[in-house]
């Protein structure tokens, strides 16, 4: 059995190459690299701390990759995963952005609200979060 901070480095690390290999266009790597990490945390996986990290990887090559029915199936566990993390609105951003990119806009548009309460602005600063910012303004 591992220690957490071996889980952290061993996690840490797949996300490293992850980003590698989506870098170099590889999608099926990436996902099988990142499947790896979630595979390696111990149960119960969500509550464990790098689960989050984990999954913000996966939701972040799902939205690039437009991977949408992967991430609906699993969006629900990024809401309970690593729940002593603190709740500054990420978990909603990455929900409204999948809802956006399928245009669901109404669903997008609730969940940018509460993220933007709870980050008080921070997660929607930058010009790559324009077109979320102007959904809510």
């Amino acid at each position: 059995m591992c220690t957490n901070n071996e889980i952290e480095k061993k996690i840490l690390n797949i996300r490293r190459e992850c980003a590698i290999l989506h870098s170099k266009g590889d999608k099926e790597g990436a996902f099988k690299k990142i499947r790896e990490g979630w595979d390696s945390l111990p149960y119960p996986k969500v509550a464990h701390d790098m689960s989050y990290l984990v999954l913000e990887r996966f939701f972040e090559l799902c939205l690039e990759y437009k991977e949408f029915d992967l991430a609906n199936k699993w969006i629900s566990i990024m809401f309970i995963a690593a729940k002593n993390r603190l709740d500054d609105g990420h978990r909603e951003f990455i929900a409204a952005k999948l809802a956006y990119e399928q245009d669901n806009l109404e669903i997008a548009k609730e969940l940018f609200e509460i993220s933007n309460i709870k980050s008080e602005g921070v997660l929607f600063r930058g010009k790559e979060q324009k077109k979320y910012r102007d959904l809510i303004r």
